[in-house]
């Protein structure tokens, strides 16, 4: 539907959105995913609670799911690979793979739980983990074999716990590609993964900021030519430029500190999610429930 604007008292739509039918269900939405796939056709995705659908310009289609959908998922994360949509939930229900052609949706078998997904050069890497034999690894990152995101066992996939590098015990809660790398956030720190030219060890992983990150998992995007979060410990969002040390937006800010704007309305911070909308320039805070 249309996003709502009462910045000079009126009521109107946003540049960048558009108009749906009406919801194919009433199952609870987790997310809205704007897709766009190799054949450059966009795409309107909405992700709920036992099902997923997308508008075509004129309906709303339903995918066939093999398996049990996520039922209790409220945060999910996405990205994309060869013509097709990964989905990973703050649940322990897999990674779930979404192809357009064949309208089905079916679970990665191969791969661990992840809080957070994205594609990073010719793979799809995944964080904050949790393993169907019970391992859980907050500081984990895992990534499918080299063009075959599918494969997570095989030659050329990887696990690295950023404990076991002496990265500390520091749970990852943000994942974000950047041009040239791609950036974790984690609750005090900052890690950069750089891709190496070796099968067995495809990414490096060096810790560039100390003391500073976010304890607010999928508030962190990318935005601004870097990653913009926030965290509630100290009660303010950053910009985050690699090669800079991340910068106050809540002490910039022309009202005054966010803290005062923002945070102390978020008494559930754990539901926190965020997201950039690139029309407006504006990072958007808020809770999901």
């Amino acid at each position: 539907g249309s996003s709502r604007d009462r910045r000079q008292g009126s009521l109107g739509r946003r540049e960048g959105t558009a108009q749906v039918g009406t919801k194919p269900n009433s199952n609870r939405v987790i997310k809205i995913i704007t897709f766009i796939g190799d054949d450059l056709v966009r795409k309107v995705v909405r992700v709920a609670v036992s099902s997923l659908h997308f508008w075509t310009g004129d309906a709303w289609i339903a995918f066939t799911i093999s398996g049990t959908f996520p039922s209790t998922a409220r945060r999910v994360s996405a990205t994309k690979m060869f013509g097709k949509l990964y989905l990973s939930f703050d649940t322990s229900d897999g990674i779930w793979v979404v192809d357009f052609a064949a309208l089905t949706v079916a679970k990665v078998t191969e791969a661990p739980s992840a809080k957070f997904i994205a594609q990073f050069g010719e793979r799809i890497i995944a964080a904050n983990l949790a393993y169907s034999d019970g391992g859980i690894f907050p500081s984990g990152v895992a990534s499918s074999a080299n063009s075959l995101p599918l494969d997570w066992d095989g030659d050329g996939s990887t696990f690295n716990d950023l404990v076991e590098l002496d990265l500390a015990s520091d749970e990852i809660t943000g994942l974000v590609v950047l041009e040239r790398e791609a950036v974790i956030i984690r609750r005090q720190s900052i890690v950069h993964i750089s891709r190496q030219p070796f099968q067995i060890a495809p990414f490096r992983f060096d810790t560039i900021i100390s003391g500073i990150g976010s304890d607010l998992p999928y508030t962190s995007v990318r935005a601004l030519g870097g990653v913009i979060f926030a965290d509630s410990t100290t009660s303010d969002v950053y910009l985050y430029t690699p090669g800079s040390r991340p910068i106050s937006l809540g002490a910039r800010h022309p009202e005054g500190h966010l803290h005062d704007l923002l945070f102390e309305d978020l008494k559930n911070a754990r539901y926190a999610e965020a997201t950039w909308d690139p029309f407006q320039g504006e990072y958007h805070l808020g809770l999901m429930w």
